[in-house]
């Protein structure tokens, strides 16, 4: 473990460090904690490619010390070890969409549920030919189907050396720094196998009974669902169903990265569902996110003017600037270009974020209605370049 300490505005900031977590603490003339952030380094998908991210979340001042610049300052400090550790993109769950968007980052994913009547699931055969997985077993099952879950989705993050756990911890998944964390006290597991036996589906579900009178009625709460293939998806649908007359509904708690279950479904007058407002990012290196991306096999080339918040507190080196991006073969070259370039685009990095991550703004007919965007042309090399893709992620952190 590694331990930073420095002074601002006569607080004191202490920053330690222990498996890629990076934790502050903020204490006042007294010696009181006022203060605290959090960063972990992470592994993400985005675009078909696998980018460190930093995580940043656990964000709290105290009322009292608010507005004086300490979160700010936890940002910057944070800021410096994203460009010692080359990591180009960070992801929060904002407490105010309008104080992020103000340091760059913006709305790219949303927390969706989906609420329905376990009949409405009639159209699934049965399948009961699904495997609990206890932690004696190990978790490498588990790991293996999720991360190809996540190949072609954006932001996720990928799990690497997780491990089980039936004891409470302070932090769940990531957050304790290390492996992610399986929790096996409330939830159970259940995988699914292809015909050659490969594992290649698995489900997270709570179930919830409440007795009125002599009756009975129950939820089965699905937090997280990973399929490999739409059979495997189907097999899953299908265990669900054992549980009809056991209970009466089905909620699956987070499907923005998995919409491929809202598209099974087909009996929508029955169906609730909620999207909540969740994920942010904003980008630290523009080149070396345009540099990473798997790209159409087709030629194409575009050229791009990327301007950062004023008010953001992460280093602008890296984040301003005109690049030229020309593609083939799924590969990029690209090129930074003097400032008095003419460009195909121009794009502020909230919007930047959201573009590239695929999300309501994806294509151009959206985008020209998207603040910070200015199109000089129709950009269809741009926009061929990020074909939209499911985004999103289960972890908390």
């Amino acid at each position: 473990m590694c331990c930073m300490q420095e002074k601002y505005q006569g607080f004191d900031f202490c920053m330690e460090e222990k498996d890629g977590l990076y934790l502050i603490k903020v204490f006042d003339e007294k010696g009181r904690k006022i203060g605290r952030c959090k960063g972990n380094l992470l592994d993400a998908r985005l675009n078909g490619a696998t980018i460190k991210a930093m995580a940043l979340g656990a964000v709290n001042v105290e009322p009292e010390y608010r507005r004086c610049g300490i979160a700010r300052h936890c940002f910057a400090m944070l800021g410096r070890i994203i460009e010692e550790k080359n990591c180009p993109v960070s992801y929060l769950h904002p407490f105010s969409f309008p104080y992020y968007r103000t340091i760059g980052y913006e709305r790219v994913a949303d927390h969706r549920v989906i609420e329905f009547p376990i009949e409405k699931l009639d159209f699934i055969p049965r399948h009961a030919a699904l495997e609990r997985v206890l932690p004696e077993n190990g978790t490498k099952e588990l790991e293996q189907i999720y991360n190809e879950f996540c190949m072609e989705r954006n932001a996720i993050f990928l799990r690497h050396g997780t491990l089980p756990t039936t004891e409470p911890t302070i932090c769940e998944g990531y957050t304790n720094g290390g492996p992610f964390t399986y929790n096996f006290r409330d939830p159970v597991y259940y995988l699914t196998r292809d015909e050659n036996g490969r594992p290649d589906g698995y489900l997270m579900l709570r179930r919830e009974m409440i007795q009125e009178h002599h009756h009975l009625f129950g939820t089965v709460h699905i937090d997280e669902i990973c399929f490999t293939s739409p059979a495997a998806m189907r097999r899953l649908l299908g265990f669900i169903r054992m549980y009809d007359g056991e209970v009466d509904t089905v909620v699956f708690h987070n499907t923005g990265m998995a919409p491929e279950v809202e598209q099974t479904l087909r009996d929508y007058k029955y169906i609730k569902l909620q999207s909540v407002p969740d994920l942010c990012a904003r980008f630290h290196d523009v080149p070396a996110v345009l540099s990473a991306m798997k790209y159409p096999k087709s030629a194409g080339e575009f050229t791009l003017r990327v301007t950062d918040c004023e008010k953001s507190p992460f280093s602008k080196k890296k984040t301003e600037g005109i690049w030229k991006v020309a593609y083939e073969n799924e590969k990029a070259i690209v090129t930074e270009l003097p400032a008095d370039s003419p460009c195909d685009l121009e794009l502020e990095m909230p919007a930047l974020a959201q573009l590239i991550h695929g999300f309501q703004s994806y294509g151009r007919q959206s985008a020209i209605y998207t603040e910070g965007v200015t199109l000089h042309g129709d950009c269809e090399d741009f926009f061929r370049a990020f074909p939209n893709r499911p985004c999103g992620m289960y972890d908390l952190f």
